[in-house]
């Protein structure tokens, strides 16, 4: 049976970008569907959600689970026969210099930040086309998959492969002729809880890399100290749909920001050497 409501479904929904797309689908009247790995708040957002009568589900999801995505997905067209929004949205990070990071650093970030949009994105599209509706698929990257910075180099590489398959798969949706669109979504600085990712880290992927240095230590310092002066998750999630209204790809709620994207572009034609920016 066909839902009449629009359905969103968003990884990563407990806490900071993921929950303010949440509110927005949800005030938008579109059914929720919140997944997270962290149970806690995710129980806290789901039973805000209800008390607001948005129509919501919660569902515990680690994202690196493809066939639990995969399980997920079928139930859903099952019951509701649509998603009209994905956001691949679960991301993690973990600062340091890049060659003192941990094995374990590495396939944490990329299971999470990759193959969790990989997962997403297996499960749910074939799903979307066979539908044959309009449908938007959103894999969150980041500023730092355009423009890379130090401390963060798992991270940034994680994102630019983000920012490359979202690419891919839209050319792929161009070529096909199908009603689905992607969109890349690459925010700056935003209040929320990726700083404190290790509260979050799995066993499986327990081996830390090296104890941060001075600079580690103090780039992160500065960095939680931004998180409390940054752009509010609710303001995100006003901006993605709005951005998709407007048939954006490029979803760059820090406009500012674009212009160190256009300086290492620029250093590349140049043929310089990359620039702390």
């Amino acid at each position: 049976m066909e839902s009449e409501r629009q359905v969103a479904v968003i990884t990563g929904a407990a806490s900071g970008i993921g929950r303010g797309i949440a509110e927005e689908a949800g005030r938008r009247g579109m059914t929720v569907i919140l997944l997270d790995v962290d149970s806690g708040p995710l129980a806290e957002v789901e039973e805000a959600f209800r008390q607001r009568q948005v129509q919501v589900e919660a569902r515990k999801m680690d994202v690196t689970d493809g066939a639990a995505m995969d399980a997920l997905a079928a139930d859903l067209f099952e019951r509701h026969g649509r998603v009209d929004y994905l956001f691949n949205n679960a991301g993690v990070l973990v600062a340091g210099q890049t060659w003192e990071r941990s094995v374990d650093d590495w396939r944490w970030i990329y299971e999470v930040n990759v193959m969790g949009v990989v997962n997403g994105v297996r499960a749910f599209v074939p799903r979307m086309i066979a539908a044959n509706r309009p449908a938007w698929v959103v894999n969150t990257a980041s500023m730092g998959g355009l423009r890379s910075a130090p401390m963060v180099g798992p991270y940034c590489a994680s994102k630019f492969a983000v920012v490359g398959l979202t690419e891919s798969m839209e050319y792929e949706f161009q070529a096909m002729g199908l009603p689905l669109k992607a969109a890349v979504l690459c925010p700056g600085e935003v209040s929320s809880g990726i700083y404190k990712s290790e509260r979050i880290r799995p066993e499986k992927f327990a081996e830390h890399g090296a104890a941060l240095g001075e600079q580690a230590s103090a780039f992160m310092d500065r960095l939680n100290a931004n998180n409390e002066t940054a752009m509010a998750p609710e303001a995100v999630g006003r901006y993605v749909f709005q951005a998709l209204e407007e048939d954006r790809f490029y979803l760059l709620p820090h406009p500012e920001q674009m212009s160190r994207v256009k300086q290492r572009i620029d250093i590349m034609f140049a043929g310089g050497r990359p620039a702390p920016m």
